[in-house]
């Protein structure tokens, strides 16, 4: 089977977000994920893509935010690409905090545990300005993307 994929480009504006969101969430439906698992991946890419924005960007707009969604038989792989401020190392994305006390939840780092803990690999890289995050979540079975002659017959 041939990979199928889409690249959706944003503006680094948070508002935009949303609608890159929805986008991904219904290429996972069409790939064969459950709804709840569409919705984990959903946030892992608005999350990435909202540590870009806020991070990378320092809230700047006008700036590419680049999403690369690469549907193979057995998995998603995903590539969220931008060329601002890197990072020396993906955090390790590790919670510590007290769980009776609310009041202490930590404020930041919550979306790269998200990411390590919903997907099935994690990665980054920066090479000659451009960052990258690979993200990978497996297929739940045989991936029912059609293709484009098969979609034409139905």
């Amino acid at each position: 089977m041939t990979v199928r994929c889409a690249t959706i480009c944003i503006d680094a504006d948070l508002a935009n977000v949303c609608l890159l969101g929805v986008a991904v969430r219904g290429i996972c439906v069409h790939a064969a994920f459950t709804e709840v698992q569409a919705h984990e991946v959903q946030t892992c890419v608005v999350e990435a893509v909202n540590n870009v924005i806020i991070h990378a960007y320092s809230r700047g707009s006008g700036k590419p935010v680049e999403v690369n969604l690469m549907v193979h038989p057995d998995r998603l792989q995903i590539e969220v690409c931008d060329y601002g401020r890197g990072m020396e190392k993906l955090p390790e994305g590790k919670l510590e905090y007290d769980p009776t006390d609310l009041d202490a939840l930590p404020e930041g780092g919550m979306g790269i545990f998200l990411i390590r803990s919903i997907m099935d690999s994690v990665s980054y890289q920066s090479i000659d300005g451009k960052n990258v995050l690979t993200m990978v979540r497996m297929l739940p079975g045989e991936c029912n993307v059609p293709s484009p002659q098969e979609a034409r017959r139905k």
